[in-house]
């Protein structure tokens, strides 16, 4: 459970943003589909289904009969008030709780067209601004807690990923590759996102998801897997041949871990992401995989969500912070996928961004698997 104090003190950044946007209140929405992690950011509670509105003075959280108890049990620094019906919630709560405010911000990812249909026709008196993600943006940067809890699933992650590494054999099917992780993960461990484990040919694909598909004998293993502690992300990826690696496989893993090696003296604060990105490009320029280069993002932030700012690309137009701070958790992903070879690579690295420089946080080694040798 978050600490009042951190809480109250985000409570106090989203009031800084307000100021800034001239807005006089925020909604945050959380249900079945309009999930976001901003609710739990904010007031610690972990429910499927709550809104949270921010005024200059006060801060509330609405939730229905299901989670009453738990949210006044798990939340600080914000007022606790049941709703029955998303009328009731806009028309009188909400409304009531506003006060004299005229102008209510809420950021586009977080609210249905059909969610803001009926809150202007409820409450007309307010005019509803739409606001860049800068709530993805605050989280950005990790308090103590938020980076223990990262590295708790970050090693959870790990011990299950080097047991499912014991089941790559000719004639298992990713999808029994990709059970043994998911089932090696410890109680209270859940993946993350769905387990990417593609072989062969379909190692080229940045996201092959498991499938029924069987390793054969010397094919590339490209696993791509997470998990989610107490509600914190954790995402990584390895190589794993089916036997022995041929010289190619082995000229290729050594190209991305360059790449990776290359593109990490970028991540320190106050430097631009895209010089990273740029710089990974490049080795792999050098290297002769220009065609086969990745074309996907160097890394992107991680936390409560698996892929949260800062986005680390070439040039974007994203409204996500794009420049490397102090106590940001960030992934570091390079790949080369070639068509003409029949195999992909990509390994990828969590790494917290520290004062100095960044640091590492896998303990897992980055070395190409080779089945052959387990």
């Amino acid at each position: 459970m978050e600490k009042l104090e951190v809480l109250s003190q985000r409570i106090e950044n989203v009031r800084a943003a307000m100021k800034e946007y001239e807005v006089d209140a925020l909604i945050i929405p959380r249900t079945e589909r309009m999930a976001t992690v901003d609710v739990r950011y904010i007031s610690g509670f972990t429910g499927s289904t709550g809104f949270i509105v921010v005024t200059r003075d006060k801060a509330f959280l609405y939730v229905d009969s299901r989670y009453t108890h738990q949210a006044k049990k798990e939340t600080y620094g914000v007022d606790v008030v049941e709703w029955s019906s998303m009328t009731q919630l806009l028309n009188e709560t909400i409304a009531h709780d506003l006060g004299n405010a005229a102008r209510v911000g809420f950021m586009k990812s977080d609210v249905t067209v059909s969610f803001l249909d009926m809150a202007e026709e409820l409450v007309p008196s307010v005019e509803f601004v739409r606001l860049p993600p800068f709530l993805t943006n605050i989280r950005a940067v990790k308090s103590e807690e938020e980076i223990e809890k990262i590295t708790r699933s970050l090693r959870a992650t790990e011990a299950a990923l080097e047991h499912a590494f014991k089941f790559v054999k000719q004639g298992v099917s990713e999808l029994e590759v990709a059970d043994a992780f998911e089932n090696a993960l410890p109680r209270g461990a859940k993946p993350a996102f769905e387990s990417i484990v593609a072989s062969g040919e379909r190692s080229i694909e940045a996201h092959g998801i498991a499938s029924d598909k069987i390793i054969k004998e010397g094919e590339v293993v490209q696993f791509d897997v997470g998990c989610s502690v107490d509600g914190y992300a954790s995402d990584i990826s390895r190589i794993v041949v089916c036997g022995r690696a041929t010289p190619e496989q082995r000229k290729m893993h050594r190209a991305v871990l360059k790449a990776i090696h290359e593109a990490l003296h970028f991540y320190r604060p106050g430097i631009d992401t895209v010089e990273a990105h740029n710089r990974s490009q490049e080795v792999f320029d050098s290297l002769g995989y220009a065609k086969d280069k990745f074309r996907h993002g160097l890394g992107h932030g991680v936390g409560l969500d698996v892929h949260e700012a800062p986005v680390v690309a070439s040039a974007t137009t994203s409204a996500l912070v794009t420049v490397f701070e102090n106590k940001q958790v960030v992934t570091v992903e390079p790949g080369v996928y070639s068509e003409k070879l029949k195999f992909g690579m990509r390994v990828e690295c969590d790494v917290l961004i520290t004062e100095d420089g960044h640091e590492v946080l896998d303990r897992l080694s980055t070395r190409l698997v080779e089945t052959g040798k387990l």
